[in-house]
């Protein structure tokens, strides 16, 4: 019996790439949701007044600079905004006062395990 290696990688390039996107589509969400505490209520630059219990989304910046590129079996998300690390990290003013990072990554992968998802997608194609 001969097995199609050849085919076998395609179908997990597809499967993959399809769950690449769905990621970049959670983490996107991600930002948008109110799942981030902070320290007090802010005006934010598009007016908006942000709670104590916020999203990340100010004018749409940090979200509409992700962007995922998709190799064979490899996804690299990236953000293309100067701020991106001090928003996922956190820090602290030269005043002391520290800021807390908000990690859209975790938070996506808390609503939704990537491994579980993954290992359906292939189960499905794979059944």
């Amino acid at each position: 019996m001969a097995i199609n290696t050849a085919a076998i990688e395609r179908a997990l390039q597809d499967v993959f790439g399809d769950f690449a996107r769905g990621q970049d589509a959670a983490y996107k969400a991600a930002i948008a949701d109110d799942l981030y505490s902070w320290p007090n209520e802010t005006q934010r630059r598009n007016g908006e007044t942000a709670g104590r219990t916020r999203n990340i989304v100010d004018i749409g910046d940090l979200r509409n600079s992700q962007s995922v590129q998709i190799s064979g079996l490899e996804a690299v998300y990236s953000w293309d905004v100067d701020y991106a690390a001090i928003v996922f990290f956190g820090y602290t003013t030269t005043a002391g006062n520290s800021y807390p990072g908000r990690n859209w990554i975790g938070a996506s992968h808390q609503q939704s395990d990537p491994t579980e998802a993954l290992g359906r997608a292939c189960r499905r194609v794979f059944n």
